[in-house]
């Protein structure tokens, strides 16, 4: 919700693992936030990571403009 204030397009993926090495009882879900293609520049633009090394490796990165899965017609 809160990147599409800023018109980023994401997605948010839950996931639950059933066991680690470490023998953890009650694991807790994982929630990662997948940004990719013209949105993935916009984020880069936009935002500042806290994180140094990531934030640098970001905006160094070369982000492409075109969505594999979607295509564009007419601005929609």
């Amino acid at each position: 919700m809160l990147c599409s204030r800023i018109g980023i397009f994401g997605k948010v993926y839950t996931s639950i693992i059933k066991s680690n090495n470490l023998q953890t009882e009650n694991i807790k879900p994982a929630h990662r936030l997948r940004i990719s293609a013209q949105w993935a520049k916009r984020f880069s633009d936009k935002i500042t990571l806290l994180e140094e090394n990531r934030n640098k490796k970001m905006k160094e990165k070369k982000w492409s403009l075109k969505h594999l899965n979607f295509e564009t017609f007419n601005n929609v």
